[in-house]
């Protein structure tokens, strides 16, 4: 059996880039808090009460200056909820976030799962139960699970279009015990090259939420619109509104994903890795393994550093 731990970084320290060149560190901002808050509550929050699969942990991640009105509404928003743990830590993604982990939960005692799930973003019902599913039937550990496809959600249009990213913000770590990490331990876009990676099933498994305040916005993925059914299906509390370009099929879809990707390396000559993984990915039968560890690291796959 494994330990579920899902890690949600709620108002943690970000890396800003100073006018000089370099990086400091700095909490969040209130404006920026009040808004991820909001957030939370409509999406994050509804599709964990939605979990088919309610064996696991649900830390969220908050720094110590967070606003004490904030923690209190965020208390009370999760009081329904069995397995919730705030934890305060001011350090930025992966710095000592699994021994601080180990010392509070005691979780390198066995073997152990760990799923990134920004506070801004929403998983599929039954996202918890399919990555533990997996995580059994997969005896190679340590080893990522990805769930490479998913929905792209635009909060100000309502809209919603069919996302791909094997290196996406809704990575699964799954790691043995005595040798604990976390799967924050290092940017997805990064750690997909450092594990072996499990696929998972072929539908709509995570919901990326685009409001214009994210930590990085740039996304390389195939924009065709989905229909009302196709977000419904697994996404019910999404206030869906179709899109006039609904009609756009998804052979066309693809064949304008393939173009993008062709402008992008070709004509501006920007590595991207997609085109690559895609292909990859579509070969695979879900639970099948793949190792990228010889493949060269893109630039940004998907949104994977966003937050």
């Amino acid at each position: 059996m494994f330990q579920h731990v899902i890690l949600t970084r709620f108002s943690c320290a970000f890396r800003h880039r100073t006018p000089q060149g370099g990086w400091e560190i700095r909490p969040p901002d209130q404006e920026w808090i009040a808004q991820r808050l909001d957030l939370f509550e409509r999406y994050c929050l509804r599709s964990i009460e939605r979990q088919t699969c309610k064996a696991f942990i649900w830390v969220l991640l908050c720094h110590p200056t967070t606003p004490t009105d904030v923690l209190t509404r965020l208390t009370a928003l999760v009081a329904g909820l069995n397995g919730v743990v705030l934890l305060f830590d001011g350090l930025p993604l992966g710095s000592g976030l699994a021994r601080t982990l180990d010392e509070q939960l005691s979780l390198g005692s066995q073997p152990t799962i760990t799923t990134r799930l920004d506070s801004d973003d929403a998983l599929a019902p039954g996202f918890v139960e399919t990555v533990q599913a997996i995580a059994c039937a997969t005896r190679e550990h340590p080893i990522l699970i990805s769930c490479p496809y998913g929905i792209l959600w635009d909060d100000a249009s309502r809209r919603a279009y069919w996302a791909f990213g094997l290196g996406n913000p809704f990575l699964s770590l799954v790691t043995p015990s005595r040798a604990f990490d976390t799967v924050l331990a290092e940017a997805s876009r990064k750690i997909k090259y450092r594990f072996p990676i499990a696929i998972g099933p072929r539908r709509s498994m995570f919901v990326q939420v685009v409001h214009g305040r994210n930590v990085l916005n740039r996304v390389h993925r195939l924009r065709y619109p989905m229909s009302a059914r196709q977000v419904r299906t697994c996404f019910p509390f999404l206030p869906f509104r179709e899109a006039r370009s609904s009609l756009l099929g998804t052979a066309a879809g693809r064949s304008l994903f393939y173009m993008r990707v062709f402008v992008r390396r070709f004509i501006r000559h920007v590595d991207i890795p997609l085109l690559e993984h895609y292909s990859l990915v579509r070969r695979c039968k879900p639970g099948q393994i793949l190792d990228l560890s010889g493949l060269r690291s893109g630039m940004n796959e998907g949104s994977t550093g966003r937050a």
